[in-house]
């Protein structure tokens, strides 16, 4: 597609002509024209002749007797730019880059109105890191060129935004796409540039237009949704899906996105129907290998034991065993779901046979993963040698890189409670990478469970030497100081983040949290988690943080509403200290089977049986 905006294309050819004068007046100021002679003759000749030996070499990948010939026959035709493209080529094959860096600058010396040349120049300057550079060889390839792709137009307003030229990217972006003849697949590119970049307003504008012009384009509906889901409109982006399928009712990426999205909400019902709907649908078109069938299959296998439907799963897993599909995949999603539905055993056994069965290229962070969700189940099992053992012997076989494996190790160490051994490796680790803010954080993390007030918040505070820009770290922070009775320090590190980002839903929740636990400003919390909970509102912590507040504040049915959606929507890890708080409000409310059965499942999770006891005692009495 041969797209050129007229403005950038008269601005670039009038800095070629410029070049081109600077360089004629140069050559005339040094050595005046020369008539052809039989000697000068006979050296283009020699010249020709080494050239062609270059590329017999360079079609024969002999790139280094190529560089050879190519010198040579710079030596009779200094001036051939042609000759220097092609050493520059040779050089680049060879991978030494300054040096067709070097030959290919001079070729655009030699002859600034070839596209060529300025196309390579552009993708060595890349390469090297010169952005401003390669932005200017790229605008004079187009504008010698006579034919342009769009994707040239797309690196170039890449670069723009690189150079913090924001202003002249979009602008460039929005030209290439302003004709009524601009093709969907431009279209989707430009918006999906400016979405990655964070411009997700004008990202929509164009995907928009994009299905007024051809509602029946699915994929355009499905990234609508997945920009309202990174600005955390959820309705809308569940508008969008449902809107999207309505007009494409056989699509089978959106029934699984759709599907995708009520798994995201634990609402099982909702996404078996459309993953069900996905499965029929895509056992009409699957393919020689069954792939995509056989992968939405599988999220079905899971999706029928999260909502209680195990005979429908077992079902679905024995036809996955009978045609040979049941891979590691499979059985790492289900030990996920016996995780959340904390049936442990059947979690070890899934687990187990998912590692049996992992393949040779398996991705190395699903092993990961896969081996934090074995381990955890173990541990939650009081098999705690087992863990270790699967650590130490599984994962070392399994996983190549030293750092993962000691990261992995630390965290079991942490699930178990053994912070000593888990700092051991955080302290080994820190000198090998001083400015890991990742490992710098989940060390203070480790500090602050050990109780290690101090240690926590100097390792902390070390992010801030590091990346001054940095506002994560003060999330952690005010938890140290939470903990440590800190809480004017705690409540200053959470008002600076909500100063610099207002809706940062974790911070609200955090602040509000801490608030009602102390019984401060009860109104104010509650409308702070009110906030969070418009921007995620399937977060189970939030919601049990909003219960807790009702709670406090004597609204016991509102509380139980909000602690059910928390026991609904928290992972297992997070539910101890809800039920807890089920607890307290079935207690006010005179449900007392339900208080009991929820101060036990506390208990079961390894919250404060000291705190939990007495009250379960009274209510036994």
């Amino acid at each position: 597609m041969n797209i050129k905006p007229l403005m950038l294309k008269s601005i670039s050819v009038l800095l070629c002509i410029a070049l081109s004068v600077i360089m004629l007046a140069g050559c005339a100021a040094t050595a005046p024209k020369k008539k052809a002679t039989r000697e000068s003759a006979a050296q283009k000749r020699k010249a020709m002749d080494f050239f062609l030996e270059g590329k017999v070499a360079s079609a024969k990948k002999e790139y280094s007797k190529a560089i050879t010939s190519y010198i040579e026959a710079l030596q009779y035709d200094p001036d051939s730019d042609e000759i220097l493209i092609a050493l520059a080529t040779a050089f680049l094959r060879e991978k030494k880059i300054l040096s067709a860096l070097h030959f290919t600058r001079l070729a655009v010396q030699k002859n600034p109105g070839n596209p060529k040349s300025w196309r390579l120049l552009h993708q060595l300057e890349q390469h090297v890191g010169e952005t401003a550079r390669a932005a200017e060889a790229i605008k004079m390839y187009i504008s010698l060129s006579p034919e342009v792709s769009f994707p040239d137009y797309i690196r170039l307003a890449l670069y723009y935004f690189d150079l913090d030229n924001v202003k002249e990217a979009k602008k460039l972006l929005f030209t290439l796409i302003k004709g009524e003849k601009t093709t969907a697949e431009d279209m989707g590119d430009v918006a999906g540039l400016l979405a990655e970049k964070g411009y997700t307003e004008d990202a929509l504008k164009i995907y928009e237009r994009m299905v007024k012009q051809d509602p029946l384009y699915a994929e355009v509906w499905i990234y609508i949704a997945r920009i309202y889901e990174k600005k955390r409109r959820w309705e809308d982006a569940k508008n969008a899906y449902l809107k999207g399928l309505e007009k494409n009712p056989e699509s089978i990426r959106l029934m699984v996105a759709i599907g995708n999205y009520y798994l995201g909400e634990n609402d099982w019902d909702y996404a078996i129907t459309y993953f069900e709907n996905a499965a029929a649908a895509g056992l009409k078109e699957a393919d020689a290998s069954g792939i995509e069938y056989n992968k939405i299959r599988k999220t079905l296998c899971a999706l029928y034991f999260y909502a209680g439907r195990d005979a429908d799963a077992r079902a679905v897993l024995e036809r996955f065993k009978n045609d040979g599909h049941d891979d590691s995949m499979l059985y790492f999603s289900l030990g996920k779901a016996m995780n959340f539905l904390e049936r442990y055993e059947e979690a070890v056994e899934y687990y187990h046979k998912g590692l049996e069965r992992a393949e040779e290229d398996i991705l190395e962070n699903i092993l990961v993963s896969a081996l934090k969700g074995y381990a955890g189940a173990l541990i939650k099992l009081e098999r705690n040698e087992e863990a270790l053992e699967l650590v130490h012997d599984v994962a070392g076989s399994l996983i190549q890189d030293g750092e993962t494996l000691k990261v992995l190790e630390a965290s079991i160490f942490m699930d178990m409670g053994l912070y000593d051994d888990a700092i051991a490796i955080y302290e080994w680790l820190l000198p090998l990478d001083p400015q890991n803010i990742r490992y710098l954080l989940r060390l203070g993390q480790i500090y602050s469970e050990a109780e290690e007030y101090k240690k926590a918040e100097e390792t902390i505070l070390k992010i801030r030497e590091i990346d001054p820009e940095n506002i994560g770290y003060l999330t952690q922070l005010s938890l140290v100081y939470d903990l440590s009775d800190q809480i004017k320090k705690a409540e200053k590190a959470l008002l600076k983040v909500l100063d610099i980002d207002p809706d940062n839903a974790l911070t609200l929740n955090n602040l509000a949290y801490m608030y009602i636990e102390r019984d401060m400003k009860l109104s104010k919390a509650i409308k702070m988690v009110i906030r969070a909970l418009e921007i995620q509102p399937q977060n189970g912590a939030y919601h049990d943080t909003l219960g807790w507040g009702y709670y406090k504040k004597g609204k016991y049915s509102k509380a139980k509403e909000h602690i059910e959606k928390a026991l609904k929507w928290e992972d297992t890890d997070g539910k101890g200290i809800i039920y807890d708080h089920y607890g307290d409000i079935c207690a006010k409310l005179d449900l007392k089977k339900e208080a009991i059965d929820a101060y036990r499942k506390a208990i079961e999770m390894d919250e404060d049986i000291n705190r939990i006891q007495p009250k379960l005692d009274k209510l036994l009495k």
